[in-house]
């Protein structure tokens, strides 16, 4: 049976700029090694919760913006990548 992932929840703030309907959002690796499949979790103007891919990776320190339009932000999860040590 495969063995899954542990999940970061990685830090994200709002910044200026976006479309009208959207709001753009920058998240941080804050972890001490790489991680993969970040993606963002939010909920949609009909209330169902989607993800969206981010990047498939973050290096340590690295940032990475997205926007989400007519929709409302959840979290940011990465997982760690297998051979960075986090």
């Amino acid at each position: 049976m495969a063995q899954s992932l542990p999940i970061f929840s990685l830090p994200t703030s709002a910044v200026q700029g976006g479309s009208p309907s959207c709001t753009k959002y920058v998240t941080t690796n804050t972890t001490s090694g790489t991680v993969i499949n970040v993606k963002t979790n939010y909920r949609d103007s009909r209330g169902r919760n989607l993800s969206q891919y981010v990047r498939s990776n973050l290096r340590p320190s690295e940032q990475a913006q997205f926007q989400i339009c007519n929709g409302s932000f959840i979290n940011v999860e990465a997982n760690p990548s297998r051979n960075s040590g986090t």
